[in-house]
């Protein structure tokens, strides 16, 4: 009685974890235009209007010249319009209006010019742009308005680009199969090749399906495997496994807390079903831009049926998120689970995803990996490594 009663409270908890705090939606981040453009900074540091700047550059003259403009102004003390308008009445001879507003050519020369001009750009937001064309642009912002984007290029100066012209963004993630479930999520269903080396040994078809989510606030992580293969017209491998987690995230904290459970089903286990469920703390020891490391640790509680066995453990061990190219990632993780009840036996579960984006559109993956179960205490006759890997294509939806 003692025995169902803790499975039906271990049932109990796996479901408060699905489905208690409810999936997130992460919010969409609006596009702030907060960065200052090269047009704002020069006319910051000359103290004129944006507007008189912008007029010179659409009038067809230079970056250089409208700051060799800018400098006269300065040293002559004259208004920027007056400079420009003696500047076109001399046919766009810089030196001839300098020499008319008695400016030595020492204060617009072309040192002065990249200095104004670098300490701009040392101010401005570098932009890189992706064209409809897949060709990509970097240059300092120049202006940004609502039909147009207009760039500093190193090479090729100014560059203006109409809005429509570039690659638009992806729509948002509207939720499995449009309605809203899952919204927000990166979902991937898989289909390949799979073996195992064990307690036995087959070549079998795998079907998965992986989802993830995080915000601010939340992490979250969903697997789904199906895994079914025969030989000689038996039934050699049938297992299943789901599992979900969600971490809480602090903000400007490394630490973090966890929630975690695991159904297993497996025809050839001395155990044919398999609940598990972890609760803890975990730390973000490392967050680089390609790589990231953390460590978990917490109690754990496990029942199995068909041997009917109850377990208390501890957990502990890392996990890692390697970006290897903007194509590749590989994920790895190492659990210990320290036994309780009963006492001095472990679990030592280990990890090894590897996943290479071969396309955008349709968004294809060639996937690989491999799981690995060590028990320190089994049957008779039952091996203590349980491995299984596979290799498989996926695609996102």
């Amino acid at each position: 009685m003692f025995q169902t009663q803790r499975s039906a409270l271990l049932v109990l908890l796996f479901i408060v974890l699905l489905g208690s705090v409810g999936l997130p939606r992460p919010s969409q981040a609006e596009l702030a235009d907060s960065a200052m453009t090269l047009v704002g900074a020069l006319s910051e540091q000359f103290g004129v209007p944006d507007s008189a700047v912008t007029d010179l550059l659409e009038s067809g003259i230079s970056l250089d010249s409208v700051t060799q403009l800018l400098l006269v102004s300065e040293i002559s003390g004259s208004d920027l319009d007056a400079v420009s308008e003696l500047y076109r009445e001399s046919g766009n001879d810089i030196d001839d209006t300098a020499e008319k507003l008695d400016v030595d050519p020492t204060g617009y020369s072309q040192e002065r010019v990249a200095a104004a001009i670098n300490e701009a750009e040392s101010q401005v937001q570098t932009e890189t742009v992706e064209l409809s064309n897949g060709d990509k642009v970097t240059g300092a912002v120049v202006e940004r308005t609502d039909e147009k984007i207009v760039l500093f290029h190193d090479v090729f100066g100014r560059i203006e680009i109409p809005l429509v012209q570039l690659m638009q963004p992806e729509p948002p993630n509207p939720g499995l199969f449009g309605t809203g479930f899952l919204e927000g999520w990166t979902r991937t269903f898989s289909l390949g090749l799979s073996g195992q080396e064990g307690n036995s040994k087959t070549l079998d078809i795998i079907a998965a399906l992986d989802a993830d989510a995080e915000n601010e606030k939340r992490r979250w992580a969903f697997d789904a495997r199906y895994n079914y293969s025969t030989a000689d017209s038996d039934t050699t491998n049938n297992n299943a496994m789901v599992a979900l987690g969600r971490d809480w995230l602090f903000s400007e904290s490394r630490w973090f807390t966890f929630a975690r459970g695991r159904f297993d089903y497996d025809e050839f286990r001395t155990w044919e079903f398999r609940l598990q469920g972890d609760t803890g703390v975990g730390y973000q020891i490392i967050q680089w831009e390609t790589f990231g490391l953390r460590g978990r640790t917490g109690p754990s509680v496990v029942q199995e049926w068909s041997e009917s066995q109850f377990r208390a453990e501890w957990l502990a061990g890392p996990e890692l998120v390697w970006n290897l190219t903007p194509n590749q990632k590989i994920e790895a993780s190492n659990f210990i689970y320290y036994s309780f009840t009963p006492w001095g036996e472990f679990r030592n579960v280990s990890n090894l995803d590897w996943k290479w984006n071969l396309a955008q559109k349709p968004a294809l993956s060639l996937k690989a990996g491999l799981e690995n179960e060590y028990q320190s205490d089994v049957a008779s006759g039952v091996k203590k490594n349980d491995l299984k890997y596979y290799t498989s294509i996926g695609i996102d939806f």
